[in-house]
């Protein structure tokens, strides 16, 4: 399919924002016990490589070294309860980060992403990386909280042609694909009494991602909340540190949080950044305080207005994490049936964000 100039498309924007709540997760129907802390160490770094963008394989090793060693300094002692790695290198060299992953996660089981393309980038506090321009994130999560991993592999798409237009063909896919988002789904159980959000990632391009969150969303109910992004075809996902093709990710997150969630549709790619500076700021004053971890998945077409986008996290959130990378043509979300699922175009984009905060006492 040709490509629609992204400067002539308007963008679906949408962040989803988690806080710890001081009384519970749900005040008027779900009471819990009193809220723990999270643990968060994250770093990310660009790797080195020439104009092209092909990595220089010498500096590898120790470049996420580098961003691992940072992480555990900033996480602190003790074992994380899962380390998520996004990345867009190749799985054949995306390999030697599970290595070095031994060395400073104290035996946390590693999952993520990697994208399958350096045109996808990676974000955070100190990087907002473009078009091959190769890096990682990597982010340690602990505390009182409930990690539960799923995988589904041999996730394979016979059809070559995302863009099918036989509606039969259509149809069959998308019932295979919501059948492998019920398969995903139904490894976790949502911890009763707490609030759950339910990260759904791998290599599903759109329009493929939609049709798997038809499956998800059908298991796990309104009160789950589903973000995510999606890899290309040819991407890989992170299950226990070893990279595997075709596959799906979940991973439920469960504690005591208070959830915001906020959008704008159709937002003119010029108007990113201004769009940006003023959902976080509607965002942070919702919760009534800056998030303590903040996790974007963005579409590869969200590259206008790099510095002016980093300005604006770094003015509202400050020096609080930003673990994301660009992912795929498209990336959705849902919460509550506030929005449905997205089945979008090439040329349009949906923003997730999910942002976890300290508990404040009450007084």
């Amino acid at each position: 399919m040709q490509r629609t100039s992204f400067r002539k498309v308007s963008m679906i924007a949408a962040l989803l924002a988690v806080a710890v709540c001081a009384s519970g997760a749900d005040k008027e129907s779900r009471p819990v016990e009193s809220a723990g802390k999270l643990r968060v160490g994250q770093a990310e770094i660009a790797f080195s490589a020439n104009e092209n963008g092909k990595l220089k394989m010498a500096q590898f090793p120790g470049a996420v070294e580098q961003a691992y060693k940072l992480a555990r300094q900033r996480y602190g002692e003790g074992t994380p309860k899962v380390v998520l790695v996004q990345t867009n290198v190749r799985a054949g060299i995306a390999k030697q980060i599970a290595f070095i992953h031994d060395k400073y996660a104290a035996g946390a089981p590693l999952y993520g992403v990697g994208t399958g393309s350096d045109s996808y980038s990676i974000v955070g506090q100190s990087v907002f990386l473009g078009k091959k321009q190769p890096g990682m994130s990597v982010l340690f999560l602990g505390g009182d909280i409930t990690i539960q991993p799923a995988v589904v592999t041999d996730f394979v798409m016979p059809v070559k042609d995302w863009n099918i237009k036989d509606e039969a063909v259509r149809a069959a896919e998308k019932k295979k694909h919501a059948e492998w988002g019920r398969e995903l789904a139904r490894q976790v159980k949502p911890v009763a009494g707490k609030t759950n959000v339910f990260l759904q990632l791998g290599t599903q391009h759109v329009p493929r991602m939609s049709w798997v969150h038809v499956g998800t969303t059908e298991v796990l109910g309104e009160k789950v909340y589903i973000a995510g992004g999606a890899a290309a075809d040819h991407g890989f996902i992170f299950d226990k540190g070893k990279t595997v093709p075709n596959a799906l990710l979940g991973i439920l997150i469960s504690g005591d949080f208070r959830v915001a969630l906020v959008g704008s549709d159709k937002v003119p790619e010029p108007k990113m950044p201004t769009v940006l500076r003023e959902k976080l700021t509607d965002v942070t004053r919702a919760l009534g305080v800056v998030p303590e971890l903040t996790m974007y998945f963005a579409c590869v077409s969200w590259r206008h207005g790099l510095e002016q986008q980093k300005q604006a996290v770094n003015e509202v959130l400050g020096t609080a994490p930003l673990f994301g990378a660009g992912v795929t043509w498209s990336t959705w979300f849902s919460g509550r049936s506030i929005i449905p699922a997205l089945t979008v175009a090439a040329a349009v984009v949906a923003y997730v964000w999910l942002r976890f905060s300290k508990r404040r006492e009450e007084t």
